[in-house]
């Protein structure tokens, strides 16, 4: 699922990449020096976008934006705190501390309290 999750953000970034190029030579012919307006107000729009929907991945391990998005946190994640510390959330270094804990142990613990250590859950993936 990952790969082609970055497959698709590629090839997005290049179906834009070559929009703008596309677009800037006519944009400056009729424009001229205004053309940047319309940029600029392109990257405005992604100030409120970035705050309001974007949850924080700096200082986080893939596992921990993993378990982020089970909790299934809704489309605006701004008021969230989880999403918006900088560092990493203090819940996440203790249930890897738990997991490793576990690990050491040997008792093939994976956090599902319901199954016994042998058993294998298989989730289908839409």
């Amino acid at each position: 699922m990952r790969t082609k999750g970055a497959s698709l953000a590629m090839a997005t970034n290049w179906i834009c990449n070559y929009a703008v190029v596309q677009a800037t030579l006519p944009g400056v012919q009729n424009l001229g020096y205004k053309y940047w307006i319309v940029w600029a107000v392109i990257c405005a729009a992604f100030i409120p976008i970035t705050y309001f929907f974007y949850p924080e991945t700096a200082n986080r391990t893939l596992e921990d934006i993993d378990r982020f998005f089970e909790t299934r946190p809704g489309v605006l994640i701004f008021n969230n705190k989880l999403a918006t510390q900088l560092e990493r959330p203090q819940v996440y270094i203790e249930q890897d501390e738990q997991f490793a804990l576990h690990a050491e142990k040997g008792d093939g613990w994976s956090g599902d309290k319901g199954k016994a250590a042998n058993e294998v859950s298989i989730e289908k993936m839409a």
